[in-house]
């Protein structure tokens, strides 16, 4: 099999992998996934120097063969959904090549600093590592296009942050033991185009200036970062906003549409700013500083140009002071 160059074996009951596939010079594509593979032998890989992409997910491998780090071309490793506990520190140290990595939903729970010499990476994937505690500092990879990280226990965001500039897409939902991104490190994301951090609360001025955001899925710490987000940008982008104190559940941030829900806040009327394509709307236990002379939806101070033809749904309760919602005018 010398000359065989790609290898398509996924969706098979493979328990182990047999010798013969290691003396594959000429491989470049190896697709194993959704397999029973518990272990690898520890050369299996040492002859495969043209070995590019390779894809291990779905198999309950709980390690790495050493003779993996030594494949010069890779360029793609997908290990979702295994059972690795833990990759040995220098792992990393010879894969320059490497550009996308997804080791999503594997009980690891720390990350070797050899990761941070991946210069080349666009694509690391660690979402649903649940034990996931420790990150080496990222500040190497500045041509990263994706990084995943929902649903890990990171006790902090990692070193190096600021520097992603290439990054397009960040995914920091369901985030239990981080509250806020630290102000500084959004604002230098300029190419960020997604954007998920749940519950976690983000600077509405940071944000307001990443110009070519498209998707926002994120908390305010208040009314007042609404507005500076929506005052900085020309058009705001698909959005699940929530605002002030209101915990909501998957449900919320899973959903479609564009949301904004706010609860525990102080709102004026001459505060009241909304994007004029808002879907819907929840407002609670807030206080409400209407009257009969100045409503809270106002077409002279909502943001322009003002209409509700796109909303569909709007709650609010427990909200005091509020006497009137709009003025004539108002569609």
């Amino acid at each position: 099999m010398d000359a065989l160059k790609i290898l398509d074996l996924s969706k098979n009951p493979i328990m182990s992998l047999p010798i013969s596939l290691s003396k594959c010079p000429r491989l470049t594509t190896l697709l194993l996934s959704d397999g029973f593979i518990e272990s690898i032998p520890e050369g299996f890989f040492k002859h495969m120097d043209a070995l590019e992409v390779l894809d291990l997910s779905e198999n309950p491998i709980k390690s790495l063969p050493h003779s993996l780090s030594k494949c010069p071309k890779l360029t793609t490793l997908l290990l979702s959904d295994c059972c690795i506990e833990s990759i040995p520190e220098g792992f990393f140290d010879h894969m320059d090549a490497l550009k996308i990595l997804d080791l999503s939903k594997n009980p690891i729970k720390s990350l070797p600093h050899s990761l941070s010499n991946l210069k080349n990476l666009t694509s690391l994937l660690l979402d649903d590592c649940e034990d996931l505690e420790n990150v080496p500092s990222l500040s190497n990879l500045r041509v990263l296009k994706k990084l995943d990280f929902e649903g890990t226990k990171i006790k902090e965001i990692p070193q190096g942050m600021e520097n992603l500039v290439s990054l397009e897409y960040l995914n920091f939902g369901y985030l239990r033991n981080i509250k806020e991104i630290p102000n500084g490190i959004l604002s230098r994301l300029c190419c960020l185009q997604h954007l998920r951090v749940g519950e976690t609360v983000i600077s509405g001025k940071e944000v307001g200036g990443l110009k070519k955001l498209e998707v926002l899925e994120g908390r305010f710490e208040d009314w007042d970062n609404l507005i500076m987000y929506l005052q900085g940008r020309e058009k705001p982008p698909q959005y699940r906003i929530s605002v002030g104190d209101v915990e909501l559940d998957g449900y919320f941030w899973n959903g479609d549409g564009k949301f904004i829900c706010v609860s525990g806040c102080k709102i004026h009327t001459y505060q009241m700013m909304l994007p004029p394509d808002i879907e819907g709307l929840e407002i609670l236990n807030s206080h409400l500083h209407c009257s009969e002379e100045y409503p809270l939806f106002s077409r002279s101070i909502i943001f322009s140009p003002v209409s509700f033809s796109s909303l569909k749904s709007l709650s609010i309760y427990d909200c005091r002071n509020m006497k009137k919602l709009f003025s004539h005018g108002v569609e």
